[in-house]
């Protein structure tokens, strides 16, 4: 399929970026740990999470509205046209934005002192500002995902990533070693780059008050609106756990919970991002141009190939998890090592929601995506007051594991209903006995350093968990000889043409087990947690 080829090139050039994006962040994470006490480190998490909320307010869903609408608007329009799409989802947003920096900050300020101390509050009122910013970036980042301009949104994620980074250590290092100096080095990077962007759309001749359009608004927020809701039940679901691992345990807990969430999300969203990125605005223009049976066999291919990677990195951190966190963290964070693989696991089961949302998106139950995830969160919170408790630190990373389940099966449910996929079930179990073998083989190694732990047995366990799947998977053999072949013609020249694909799409309805010689087989909507 050309547009699976597109869907591809596409995710490997956001890949890059990603690559860039975490590899900085891989960087700062044990500059950061060892700088500011886990206490600190944990009141950081909790008001960057708290900012995440309050954005997505900001945005109303407008984001999305972006992709959604993006193929209609621009495709055979004149450039009076543009203009009114651009600037309708550029200014409401500022608008959006700045009223809810506004509440936020006067929130804070009615809030309590017994419920939330002077040291935090003054750290979420200097961070409120972010609010406006994001909400600004997220409509900008998405009109470049929109055109298909993966460079330029590399550029502007790395860059915003690296100069945040240089600019938070330069402070550090030069005023105070306080969270104070971590948001003022975010927010004046953050800011800067805004303007930049703005001074380029404007450039383009794409951004002016006059051509802002009532009835585009209207349609847009109607689309994006119950984003608020799906966003919103998202994050709790994601953050919700930070402030009742607080409550319950205290900020050194919540500082082990913190860094293990936060590997665990880079671990997740050097995949699932890349994907996510690339997979709106290219179904979308399938189901535009090739209507329902192509979008399927895309999403339905691409979802095989997505769980086949998923095993390999759920293994991996099993084999190499509490080397990675001693190597990036200090062993003062090993305690954070157990949590991992029940983390990752969950957050890969929440990677899900890339192909199962697909139907749901292009026929506009966006109603329904947020009832589901409201669900979810409140089947969270729910399962972290039972299980902290009783479990500690590892009921809340269980009840994040379940949340997402639930969640992925509502979806499967629902995406089954209107964009029915095909799910390879065989093929599942081939990825995790393929998975298990490796990691037990890989696990037997042990030379006592951490760094050459994570990288002898990582390497290990990848080379394993590949040549087991040669040995049981004919699909694997085939896509692997596939990819050899494109790899040799791109290198040198070759015309020798892939072997046929064993994926082909199958008439049948989804859901249903495939054999070998059949196969199977993505700001933002959220990727991963």
């Amino acid at each position: 399929m050309t547009e699976l080829k597109k869907f591809y090139q596409h995710s490997s050039h956001y890949l890059l970026g990603q690559v860039g994006f975490y590899l900085i962040g891989f960087v700062s994470f044990p500059i950061f740990t060892r700088i500011f006490s886990v206490s600190e480190y944990g009141l950081i998490s909790l008001t960057l999470n708290t900012i995440a909320i309050a954005t997505v307010f900001s945005k109303m869903g407008l984001q999305q509205s972006v992709l959604r609408f993006y193929p209609e608007y621009t495709r055979n329009s004149g450039a009076d046209a543009r203009k009114r799409y651009y600037s309708t989802l550029f200014w409401s947003a500022t608008v959006i934005g700045a009223a809810a920096t506004v509440v936020l900050m006067l929130g804070l300020l009615g809030v309590p002192s017994q419920w939330l101390s002077p040291t935090l509050r003054k750290l979420m009122l200097l961070a409120a500002v972010l609010v406006l910013v994001r909400a600004m970036f997220s409509i900008v980042m998405n009109f470049w995902r929109a055109e298909g301009k993966t460079t330029a949104y590399n550029l502007v994620s790395v860059g915003t990533k690296a100069g945040t980074v240089a600019a938070i250590c330069l402070l550090l290092f030069t005023w105070r070693r306080t969270p104070i100096a971590f948001f003022v080095g975010t927010i004046a990077v953050e800011l800067v780059l805004l303007v930049w962007v703005v001074i380029v759309l404007c450039r383009r001749d794409l951004l002016s008050f006059g051509t802002f359009e009532t009835h585009f608004f209207k349609l847009a927020v109607a689309f994006g609106l119950p984003f608020i809701g799906y966003e919103l039940a998202a994050l709790i679901l994601d953050t919700g756990d930070r402030f009742l691992v607080e409550y319950f345990l205290g900020a050194k807990q919540l500082g082990y919970y913190a860094a293990a969430y936060n590997i665990s999300s880079y671990i997740q969203q050097c995949v699932a991002v890349p994907l996510n990125l690339a997979a709106f605005p290219i179904y979308m223009g399938v189901w535009v141009s090739k209507g329902k049976e192509e979008t399927q066999a895309f999403l339905s291919r691409g979802l095989d190939h997505f769980l086949l990677i998923a095993f390999c990195l759920l293994g991996g951190v099993v084999v190499t998890g509490r080397d990675a966190i001693v190597i990036l963290s200090t062993e003062k964070f090993q305690d954070a090592a157990r949590l991992l693989p029940t983390l990752v696991a969950g957050l890969l089961i929440y990677s899900l929601g890339i192909y199962l949302n697909a139907g749901m998106l292009i026929h506009k139950k966006t109603y329904a995506m947020a009832r589901f995830i409201t669900y979810s969160c409140a089947l969270n919170m729910v399962l972290n007051v039972w299980l902290i408790p009783r479990m500690g630190l590892q009921g809340a990373a269980v009840a994040t594991l379940l949340a997402c389940a639930f969640l992925m099966a509502l979806m499967g449910w629902k995406s089954h209903q209107v964009l029915p996929l095909r799910f390879n079930f065989m093929g599942m179990l081939r990825y995790a006995l393929a998975a298990s073998a490796a990691a037990f083989v890989s696990m037997s190694v042990d030379f006592h350093r951490p760094v050459f732990n994570f990288l002898v047995k990582g390497t290990l366990f990848v080379l394993l968990y590949a040549g087991f799947l040669w040995l049981i998977d004919s699909s694997f053999r085939k896509l692997a000889s596939n990819g050899a072949t494109l790899l040799r013609a791109r290198l040198y020249g070759s015309t020798a043409k892939p072997v046929a694909s064993a994926e082909a799409p199958a008439e049948a309805s989804a859901w249903k087990p495939v054999s070998d010689e059949v196969g199977s087989s993505v700001d933002s909507l959220p990727a991963g947690r």
